[in-house]
């Protein structure tokens, strides 16, 4: 488990790479026994795995799976979050939905794969795997995401809880990118864009009108 503030990465003993993200958990035996090797994972992961057509790589989520040979691959799947994403970075993976009726889908390398949980629908569209990637580089990028869902990732990034009582704010959409290593310059940048005002008290950052 990777809590909020941090990221993390270790290599399994079959070569393959996993980089985590703020806020995740991946459970995982200390040895891939039998025809499978198979993870679980509750947030956001980069994999680069070992290629082994005897022995394919799954990873779990709760509405997904994700199978593949070798590739690389970015998951982000939080329990909390309505939708899910995967983008594969080379290679080629096989997804899975859970639930019934099943539906599956190929991605191909620049393609990204997001399944809506309430609805259960699942699209595929072309990105690009630097945005995709931002995180493992220490960038936090936007593309038209709303204020509210800006302000949980910074949480993650910075291990910071952030209180927005100015709700007017919610829905805005926010596009730009950020690599400061200290939540302030964040907030001031913020702080000129909405032009509202916040202040910092321990681990809580306040925003007010």
């Amino acid at each position: 488990h990777v809590p909020k503030g941090e990221t993390s990465q270790f290599i399994f003993q079959d070569g393959t790479k996993v980089f985590l993200n703020a806020d995740s958990k991946l459970s995982y035996p200390t040895n891939f026994k039998g025809d499978i090797r198979e993870v679980k994972l509750d947030g956001e992961a980069y994999f680069e795995v070992t290629r082994n057509e005897d022995k394919p790589f799954v990873v779990h989520t709760e509405y997904l799976d994700i199978e593949v040979l070798g590739t690389s691959f970015n998951v982000y799947s939080y329990e909390r979050e309505n939708v899910m994403e995967m983008a594969l970075i080379s290679g080629r993976i096989k997804i899975q939905t859970c639930s019934e009726p099943s539906r599956v889908v190929y991605l191909k390398p620049n393609e990204k794969a997001l399944f809506n949980k309430e609805s259960g629908i699942i699209t595929v569209e072309k990105t690009d795997n630097r945005f995709e990637t931002a995180w493992l580089r220490g960038d936090l990028v936007f593309r038209s995401t709303t204020l509210s869902d800006v302000l949980a990732k910074l949480e993650r990034r910075y291990g910071v809880n952030i209180h927005l009582n100015d709700s007017s704010l919610a829905n805005d959409l926010f596009t730009g990118n950020f690599d400061s290593e200290y939540i302030v310059e964040v907030m001031d940048l913020l702080e000129r864009h909405y032009d509202f005002t916040y202040d910092v008290r321990g681990d809580d950052i306040f925003i007010h009108p």
